[in-house]
């Protein structure tokens, strides 16, 4: 995603809490995107406002407390900015279900966490490989940025 975003005309800053993980980005997207060590778990080195928006993709089902993390993406987002999430890779959804769905068609699925003695239930949708009907044709699926 960093790729085709920085491919049209975007200014992307990507943070990781490895630098391996950024050394390899390094070789994927070269010197025109810049790559900062920072953890999730910590106040981020951005300003206030710094970014229109901001992509955490696979990442927050890592987190024990999605609470500080989204307040700190707040800070940083600007008005009107967006946050765009996903969570859990779909093949995720696939191999939690018994029967198995078919892979190939849209499927629907929930999830439970639980957060500081209370449950969050998110369902899910799964579309076909390669499509986007799915996560995007929903506009409650993407997360404005609290402002």
């Amino acid at each position: 995603m960093s790729a085709a975003l920085r491919d049209r005309g975007a200014v992307v800053t990507g943070i990781d809490a490895s630098a391996g993980m950024l050394a390899l980005a390094r070789r994927r997207l070269g010197n025109g995107v810049t790559l900062h060590v920072a953890d999730l778990g910590d106040p981020l080195p951005f300003d206030d406002d710094a970014f229109d928006d901001v992509v955490a993709s696979l990442v927050l089902h890592y987190l024990e407390d999605w609470g500080p993390t989204l307040s700190e993406l707040r800070r940083v987002i600007r008005p009107c900015g967006r946050l765009v999430t996903s969570v859990d890779h779909p093949f995720v959804a696939y191999t939690i279900q018994d029967p198995r769905p078919d892979y190939p068609a849209t499927t629907g699925y929930t999830f439970d966490w639980t957060f500081k003695g209370g449950m969050a239930r998110r369902p899910g949708v799964r579309d076909a490989p390669g499509g986007m009907a799915g996560p995007w044709r929903r506009s409650r699926d993407i997360v404005p940025a609290w402002r």
